[in-house]
């Protein structure tokens, strides 16, 4: 199938709203296509096309979002064109690291992720999805693994009242997987407590190797399980940001890294001080040192004026008698 002046290749992916292909234009440039179903009976989910491709668009300095380079119509299909992505999902990564990464790794990760959420929170987009699957780690160009976050057809802008209701397309997909308790109740209602619900989760499994809530349960009795994890200030972050009670969490992305961040930091190193086992014998051990020097500095000047002085004295007799010499009277010389 022609869409442009792309050829669709194989199809790389697909979710519930579409397939997404690898293609090819004239000039050897592949990039990948997001095809919608046949929206000809289906307004809402070329709406919801629309709005995802919107919101790319405005997101697309973001370095770690996938990259946005275009949308249109064709053939009773809505496509978006993005570029592709040479790399895994951060679940099927996830799954070639045996299930769990060393702490370091898992934070040096979910750092980009919280950086591209930040991005996008600050435009007022909440994505409502996030899930290992949506993440992308590809090679940096320093080599180490980069972060791109995908999909965002569930995405709401909170500036935007004109935007499409969301609860039908929630009807047809499901519910994610990762999805926080409030978003379950009224998704048109929810925060970027949200998101953090969903990346606290994700680097739960990174860390532990399991999910926060395995069974699926997501509710107070689950969670005070979750008290038997290791007590460090990092779990305390994590923990806090999975809790089912959205005013116990973090208020915002921004918020949620910046007390990993602060719980990851090494603690300084305070030197000792130097160590003295009886400080007024050291005290008066010096003292008596510096008062000697003190009072032979001042005899040394004292004796320098004398001699001053005596020289001084010296020298006035002698021009004293030079001029008794010259001017006295001859009777009373000698």
């Amino acid at each position: 199938m022609q869409i442009g002046k792309y050829e669709l290749r194989e199809k790389i992916g697909e979710g519930g709203m579409g397939k997404i292909f690898r293609a090819v234009n004239n000039d050897g440039h592949i990039v990948a296509i997001k095809l919608s179903s046949d929206i000809t009976d289906d307004h809402d989910l070329a709406k919801r096309f629309q709005r995802e491709a919107e919101l790319l668009k405005r997101l697309k300095d973001c370095p770690y979002i996938v990259t946005y380079l275009g949308h249109g119509v064709a053939h009773n299909f809505t496509y978006i064109i993005m570029e592709l992505l040479e790399g895994k999902s951060l679940w099927t990564y996830l799954q070639s690291r045996g299930g769990c990464l060393p702490q370091t790794e898992a934070l040096a990760l979910i750092k980009q992720v919280c950086a591209g959420m930040i991005y996008v929170h600050d435009l007022g987009i909440l994505h409502r999805d996030l899930k290992p699957d949506n993440i992308f780690v590809v090679k940096g160009s320093d080599g180490e693994p980069f972060i791109k976050i995908l999909d965002f057809g569930l995405a709401k802008d909170v500036t935007d009242n004109a935007a499409p209701a969301i609860t039908q397309v929630f009807t047809k997909l499901g519910t994610p997987v990762y999805m926080p308790p409030e978003q379950h109740d009224d998704a048109s209602s929810v925060d970027e407590r949200a998101d953090v619900f969903t990346l606290g989760r994700i680097l739960f499994h990174l860390l532990a190797g399991h999910d926060a809530y395995p069974d699926g349960c997501v509710a107070g009795v689950a969670y005070a399980k979750l008290s038997s994890m290791p007590d460090d200030a990092i779990w305390d972050v994590v923990i806090r940001a999975v809790n089912p009670d959205l005013t116990h969490r973090q208020r915002s992305v921004r918020e949620f890294w910046e007390q990993l961040e602060l719980a990851a930091a090494p603690v300084p190193v305070i030197p000792p001080a130097p160590l003295v086992a009886n400080p007024s014998s050291a005290l008066a051990s010096t003292v008596p040192k510096n008062l000697a020097t003190f009072k032979t500095k001042i005899v040394s000047v004292v004796l320098a004026l004398l001699v001053v002085f005596v020289g001084f004295v010296v020298e006035i007799t002698t021009l004293t008698d030079r001029l008794w010499d010259r001017h006295a009277p001859e009777s009373s010389r000698p």
